[in-house]
């Protein structure tokens, strides 16, 4: 479950809390470095011409990687999208389960109007106050 709340004092703390009677609701210490935005930026950007099909591994023996261009070598996009499901399961779900909790879910700030993934992090963090609101001053126009 993704709590995702458009800036601090939206009550996003008061809903997390209320989720919580049923799941573990992880807060936003990592939200500033834009952790759930800066997943979505490369998978966003892979579309069905790039990058280009000859890029992907696809099983050559070491006597054709030798012979062909390999500057650009590199695992398919399933590969990485399966990454970051992994990589979300041991931040987030394995914790939980260790604790006993088997349903989870992460609550995040946005301080933008700009859309998940775009250049720049959309992500603000907060929570405790770190950086004052006026310093996100950069609002897409609605």
């Amino acid at each position: 479950m993704f709590l995702m709340a458009a800036g601090w004092r939206t009550g996003s703390t008061l809903l997390q809390r209320m989720l919580s009677q049923d799941c573990l609701m992880w807060g936003e210490p990592y939200g500033q470095g834009g952790l759930i935005d800066s997943a979505a930026d490369l998978l966003r950007r892979i579309k069905d011409f790039w990058p280009d099909e000859s890029f992907f591994f696809r099983g050559q023996d070491a006597k054709s990687r030798v012979k062909e261009f390999v500057a650009n070598l590199y695992p398919p996009p399933v590969t990485v999208l399966n990454s970051y499901v992994r990589f979300f399961e041991g931040l987030f779900s394995d914790p939980a389960k260790s604790a006993g909790v088997e349903r989870w879910g992460v609550k995040t700030v946005r301080l933008s109007a700009a859309p998940v993934g775009t250049s720049g992090t959309a992500s603000g963090g907060g929570g405790g106050g770190e950086r004052a609101a006026s310093e996100d001053a950069e609002v897409a126009p609605v």
